[in-house]
């Protein structure tokens, strides 16, 4: 047997629509391990313990290109990481059946194969990076293969995911993306990424609020969340040192520095006064990533 601890992660970090994204302390574990025959699948609800599950689908792309059949696979899931909230479930969970699938199979297959192999999975880098090699990752895909860089991050910080208790499908969110973006928008994009990243590297964090503005998305999915400005705004306001939708949402993720100890409480005390209810998890960067038992 295999057990494999997976951290969540949040993408589109600001303005890094698809390519920003980074490893936070809250995990899924899946336990694997091959059986005589058949597929056992537990710890999630009924209608995911079929051979449609996602971390199976993930095993099968991995024993597919080893050339391996298993004779059985018994799958236990231990969750913590939120489902459709933009926190990276799905991520995580075609990590923990890939790294499973390759130690079962006889760990043929490298780092940089799993990594272009659950790319190509996703469609995208900026989750499952974070996901496998943990702390702030910048990633890229030419739609073959992924090329990215670990970036330190200044640890002093503290990251608080602000979640409804609704559900936004990712395929919705993505339904309200444009087909075409205006130039200038694209520029402006492309510039805050930039600044950001420049910021992160040379531990300038006061300038992380400047760039977080992502035109390319959350400019279009911000009205698929009742409330989303006010929340935003009522986090600058609270000394946040950046505010962000994270992945497709519906989490609103705020970064604030180690001594700004009222935040959480008094976003609690905000959200009561708000129809939905929200919960706030406060959470620090993962910098390990994946690990294996």
């Amino acid at each position: 047997m295999i057990k494999v601890k997976v951290p969540c992660s949040s993408a589109n970090f600001g303005p890094g629509f698809d390519s920003i994204g980074v490893a936070l302390n809250l995990y899924n574990t899946f336990s694997i391990c091959e059986i005589e025959s058949g597929l056992v699948i537990d710890g999630c609800p009924l209608e995911f313990q079929t051979a449609d599950n996602i971390v199976y689908k993930a095993m099968e792309i991995v024993f597919k290109k080893v050339n391996y059949t298993p004779s059985g696979i018994k799958i236990l899931i231990e969750s913590d990481i939120p489902i459709s909230k933009g926190l990276g479930s799905s991520s995580s969970c075609i990590i923990g059946g890939m790294v499973a699938a390759n130690y079962l199979s006889g760990n043929k297959l490298s780092k940089e194969d799993l990594i272009n192999l659950a790319t190509k999975m996703e469609g995208h880098p900026d989750n499952v990076i974070p996901c496998f090699l943990g702390g702030f990752i910048v990633s890229f895909f030419d739609g073959e293969k992924t090329y990215y860089e670990k970036i330190p991050f200044e640890s002093k910080i503290k990251f608080f995911a602000m979640y409804p208790n609704f559900n936004l499908s990712t395929k919705k969110s993505r339904n309200v993306l444009p087909k075409q973006l205006d130039f200038k928008f694209a520029m402006s994009n492309i510039a805050a990424s930039s600044f950001l990243v420049a910021s992160i590297a040379n531990n300038n964090l006061k300038n992380i609020k400047h760039a977080m503005k992502n035109v390319i998305h959350e400019t279009f999915r911000e009205n698929l969340i009742p409330n989303f400005l006010e929340i935003k705004n009522k986090a600058l306001e609270l000394n946040a040192l950046g505010v962000y939708l994270s992945g497709a949402g519906p989490t609103i993720m705020a970064i604030t520095s180690q001594d700004n100890l009222d935040f959480k409480n008094s976003m609690d005390s905000f959200f009561e006064s708000l129809e939905n209810d929200w919960t706030i998890k406060e959470l620090s960067i993962c910098t390990n990533g994946t690990t294996i038992y």
